[in-house]
């Protein structure tokens, strides 16, 4: 089964840009597909060239792990750590420099896996989005037959589906470019280490993607150059957060022929070089007839592509240190496979060391 950018639901693959639902139940853009597998593959191994940077040997870190309290290295990132803020403080003033090391290492990784975590949610919203749009019915209360103006004819709906559906499109613009900003802060605080003594601190809290050509590790790379669709989605974006949506009122527009819907779709106002028109304050011309459905997972497949482009030349430039990494996962295969096997499933793993 697959749905197309207009709703349309079908069991013959579309031509052009298309859904298709996986064997876990999320629909995923096709046609273009999105690059996620290689951004994440990327993110997992800058992350680990840094932990490369922090300790020259892969049993420096273990070693240091193994005398490290759990919850004290959790705290403030995991909601299940027990320790305090007080108690994190006490240690910290006379924490050792591999406990430094470690408490910075947590925090960095902690924005690689909140960009992560917010790249997964924009592919599900973005799924979900479509699946709804795609409905039989969007005024659900109302028989399609009821609804019917007679022959050809378009409308335009302001049902709670609708709402949904651009409630779940606006989450997806808005998550790419918090994306981008906390992708922004992680090779931030990576560019920041290069002749600095490693603390626990992090200084990049107010860095955003306005940013990134500013960063080191992140200069003359592909996002550097803002394409036409990334300067849309952040426009958008200002939309969004400003105006709660991109229309005032949510409305989806279908095209019906008597009781049968050929298409629907959701306007957006004219724009040129990823830049809303505007005219003596007015913001909202609509002579283009730009279609969001028929945009938006495109401009999503380019801003993600070039992001894939940009951290293959980060960990390009980051260097290489430890000549034998597989010193790094046999230590404790045992851990690394239970990991691997609960991002199989999405399930949350907590270990616990105990004595021998």
């Amino acid at each position: 089964m697959y749905i197309d950018f207009y709703g349309r639901k079908t069991v013959d693959r579309p031509s052009t840009g298309y859904f298709e639902k996986t064997l876990d139940g999320i629909w995923i853009s096709n046609n273009p597909s999105l690059p996620v597998d290689e951004i994440m593959s990327s993110l997992e191994d800058i992350n680990l060239k840094l932990l490369q940077r922090l300790f020259s040997d892969p049993s420096g870190f273990w070693d240091a792990l193994a005398t490290f309290d759990f919850d004290l290295l959790q705290a403030g990132l995991d909601p299940e750590a027990r320790a305090g803020r007080d108690q994190f403080n006490d240690f910290f003033k006379s924490a050792s420099g591999d406990a430094q090391k470690l408490i910075f290492y947590y925090s960095v990784r902690g924005y690689n896996h909140a960009a992560q975590n917010m790249l997964k949610h924009v592919i599900i919203s973005l799924g979900d989005a479509y699946e709804l749009l795609s409905n039989e019915n969007l005024e659900e209360k109302v028989p399609l037959a009821v609804q019917s103006h007679g022959g050809e004819h378009y409308r335009n709906l302001t049902s709670p589906t609708c709402h949904r559906i651009w409630e779940r499109l606006s989450y997806c613009i808005e998550k790419v470019i918090s994306f981008l900003d906390f992708l922004s802060k992680y090779i931030a605080e990576l560019s920041a280490m290069d002749g600095k003594k490693v603390t626990g601190r992090l200084n990049t809290s107010s860095v955003t993607f306005g940013g990134w050509r500013k960063i080191k590790l992140a200069k003359d790379t592909a996002l550097t150059n803002q394409t036409d669709d990334l300067r849309m989605l952040m426009v958008l974006r200002d939309e969004t957060v400003h105006n709660g949506t991109l229309d005032h009122f949510s409305r989806i527009y279908e095209h019906a022929v008597d009781s049968t819907v050929q298409a629907r779709f959701l306007l957006i106002p004219d724009h040129d070089a990823g830049r809303i028109l505007t005219a003596a304050g007015r913001r909202r011309f609509f002579h283009q007839d730009n279609h969001l459905n028929a945009i938006l997972p495109t401009a999503i497949h380019r801003v993600l592509d070039d992001t894939r482009l940009s951290l293959r030349t980060i960990d390009e430039r980051m260097p290489t240190i430890w000549t034998d990494p597989s010193a790094y996962f046999d230590r404790h295969k045992e851990v690394h496979e239970a990991l691997n096997a609960a991002g199989e499933i999405g399930a949350f793993v907590k270990f616990s060391a105990k004595s021998s």
